[in-house]
C-alpha cells in the first residue's frame, strides 16, 4: 500500500490542514483520520488516492511510488472516481499543480480567515 502515515500526518500539518478540515473534505469523521494516522487503521485505496489529493500530492509522484502494474492501475482507476465526486476538483498531476494549488488554498484560508474576523 502506498499511503505511509506519518507522511501524510506531516505533509497535513505543513499545510496547516486540522483534522477537522481533512475530515470533512474527505467526508469522514476526525477519528477515522487519527486512526489513519496513528496506525490503527489504514485507508482504503479510494481513501488514500483522496487524502493525496487534499494534501496536494501530485498523480506522478504517487504513480512514481508503486511498480507493482495492478497497484498502478487501481490507482489511477481510483483518481477517476475521486474526479466524479462533486466538488473534489481536478486531478493534481505535477508537482508545480501542487504547488499552485496550494499558494491557492493559502490565499483562500487566509481570505476566510478576515471574513471571519469581520463577522465576529
Amino acid at each position: 500500500m502506498i499511503y505511509d502515515r506519518k507522511r501524510a500526518k506531516s505533509r497535513r500539518i505543513k499545510l496547516g490542514i486540522s483534522i477537522d478540515t481533512l475530515a470533512s473534505l474527505m467526508g469522514v469523521t476526525a477519528t477515522t483520520i487519527y486512526r489513519w494516522e496513528d496506525g490503527t487503521r489504514s485507508p482504503s485505496l479510494e481513501d488514500s488516492v483522496r487524502i493525496f489529493h487534499h494534501l496536494r500530492i501530485p498523480l506522478r509522484s504517487i504513480l512514481a511510488q508503486t511498480k507493482d502494474e495492478f497497484e498502478h492501475a487501481a490507482i489511477v482507476v481510483a483518481e477517476s472516481a475521486r474526479r466524479e465526486i462533486p466538488g473534489e476538483g481536478e486531478t493534481i498531476r505535477t508537482t508545480e499543480h501542487a504547488r499552485e494549488r496550494v499558494r491557492t488554498d493559502r490565499i483562500v484560508k487566509h481570505v476566510n480567515d478576515i471574513r471571519e474576523r469581520n463577522h465576529a
